[in-house]
């Protein structure tokens, strides 16, 4: 099938990603625009100074960007040889083209003499790459004004179809092109008009519309659910979690990779009914994909999701969870994490993004607290989101669908402070709390736990220490000493006065004079009530 007839079939991005470099341009261009000089000083520079390949490859995006099909498989293998860390020379080169099967299709040391003698300075990479992406722009121009010439003399052809198709092939066309920079920025006095604007909130004093946010939790601290409250909050204006402001509707696309359609729909369904709507009042305000899920480091998936926001107008764009993007990413690697996250940002503009993450093991395991940023799993994490709500537990999960959750929010407008949460699963209601408040009402309810349990144990040994003393008094009729009923009960200590006092108050021994084994008159003598009497009679005839 030509490229026209995948256009037809209602794909307009197809052509513009194809390699224009092969494609039969009118008589009046014979040649494509190219400058194999270019091509060949900028192959030369990036294998002579591997450290400018990063740099050179910001500029022209694509190996397709080479005319030369040579130059391209030569640029493909000297990228994938960078990003995989592999050191380059012209051993490595050919030996990496060996085992991608390629080597037949250059001739390595031909081109490799050639491609060494055409650099002057390696230091001019970036003016060469742009060279090349110029002329690669203006061959995908010459192949877009081919495709809409065919297009537009073809019988039949409907205006407002082919309309349709110039204006999406058009924006695919502008994607991804370079454009000249300045880094001059702004004069001190333009730059004061910002001080005084005020933020667009999301949701008010938790999440800005102009930072990434990220929703980072804790295993089982319910993320995608409290995700799918806050779309259906931001998609029909109403309070999120039951308590949060949303001030207005923001049009809303939630990409999920964790559950399916029917899952979704259930979960959305219980967000809306406690709001007293139907999914059929969200129509045109929030779009669900739950099937297919975007590679954030592929050029493909970066202008899809452009496009999509252009088409639907998207406001907030929910990707859930960020691991399922990241294939191919080095997840070590800080630059690696943060540049393709900011890529995808970027590709989502205007629309403000949030992401969904998990943290590391160590912290998945621990309860009453919140996760911090720095228990995300990844590098660069932490450094991309200008504002988070990172979700703990406070008990174990019961599998009762009741979640009793921790959270920590924050942000660069300031915005900060904890919330506990309540979430019943089943009945779809929030209970919030300000978080210090709850901490301060546990830590009261633990002290006072604490403290009955330490009097109940206390308890416990006073009793024990009377049930002694009383056993070792019932061997003796007479009043004896205190000290003589401490050794005789093995008791000693706080324990054995506490025992002592507790059994006079309760009358069961009884101060009585005695007389010593001495016969010395002693006043402070103790005996059993139950013998008292008898030892009174005994006294009184003495």
């Amino acid at each position: 099938m030509n490229d026209t007839a995948t256009l037809a079939r209602g794909n307009p991005s197809s052509l513009l990603s194809s390699d224009t470099n092969d494609i039969d341009f009118p008589d009046s261009a014979k040649v494509p625009p190219h400058d194999l000089e270019a091509e060949r000083a900028l192959l030369g520079a990036m294998i002579l100074d591997p450290s400018v390949i990063a740099p050179v490859w910001a500029i022209i995006k694509d190996a397709a960007a080479f005319h030369s099909p040579r130059h391209r498989i030569i640029a493909m293998a000297v990228h994938d040889m960078s990003e995989q860390g592999i050191a380059l020379d012209a051993v490595t080169l050919r030996d990496h083209l060996d085992r991608s099967g390629q080597l037949n299709e250059v001739n390595v040391q031909h081109v490799l003499m050639d491609l060494m003698e055409a650099v002057p300075h390696a230091e001019n990479s970036e003016y060469y790459a742009r060279i090349v992406r110029k002329k690669y722009e203006l061959r995908r121009v010459g192949a877009f004004g081919k495709d809409l010439f065919s297009k537009s003399m073809t019988r039949g052809a409907v205006s407002s179809e082919l309309l349709s198709w110039f204006e999406s092939s058009f924006a695919s066309l502008n994607e991804g092109r370079t454009s000249s920079r300045s880094f001059t920025g702004l004069d001190v006095a333009e730059l004061a008009t910002y001080a005084t604007q005020e933020p667009e909130w999301l949701v008010q004093g938790i999440f800005t519309t102009d930072e990434l946010l990220l929703v980072g939790a804790r295993s089982k601290g319910c993320k995608t659910l409290q995700l799918v409250d806050l779309a259906v909050a931001l998609a029909s204006g109403t309070p999120w979690l039951s308590r949060f402001v949303v001030s207005k509707q923001f049009r809303t696309l939630f990409i999920s990779g964790e559950t399916n359609d029917r899952r979704m729909s259930q979960n959305i369904a219980h967000a809306c009914r406690v709001r007293n709507q139907s999914m059929n009042d969200l129509s045109g305000m929030l779009r669900v994909e739950s099937n297919a899920f975007p590679t954030l480091p592929s050029p493909d998936d970066l202008r899809s999701i452009a496009r999509t926001v252009r088409e639907y107008n998207f406001d907030v764009v929910i990707l859930d969870p960020l691991y399922r993007g990241m294939s191919g990413v080095d997840a070590s690697r800080l630059n690696d994490m943060g540049t393709v996250i900011k890529n995808f940002q970027a590709a989502c503009s205007p629309a403000t993004l949030i992401l969904s993450h998990h943290v590391v093991k160590n912290a998945a395991r621990e309860y009453g607290s919140p996760p911090s940023l720095e228990d995300m799993t990844g590098a660069g994490i932490a450094e991309s989101c200008g504002q988070w709500w990172l979700v703990g537990r406070n008990q174990r999960y019961g599998w009762d669908c009741m979640h009793d959750l921790c959270v920590s929010y924050g942000g660069r407008e300031g915005q900060a402070g904890g919330k506990r949460i309540v979430f019943n699963e089943q009945a779809w209601t929030f209970s919030v709390e300000d978080l210090n408040d709850f901490i301060a009402k546990s830590d009261k309810t633990r002290q006072r736990e604490k403290d009955t349990a330490k009097a109940n144990a206390e308890e416990r040994k006073v009793k024990q220490a009377s049930e002694k003393i009383l056993a070792a008094c019932r061997n003796v009729k007479t009043p004896q000493s205190k000290t003589f009923i401490r050794d005789s009960s093995g008791q000693s200590g706080a324990t054995f006065l506490s025992a002592f006092a507790k059994l006079l108050k309760e009358e069961k021994l009884l101060p009585r004079p005695y007389r010593d084994s001495q016969n010395r008159f002693k006043t402070e003598g103790f005996i059993m009530s139950e013998y008292a009497p008898d030892y009174e009679r005994l006294w009184e005839a003495s």
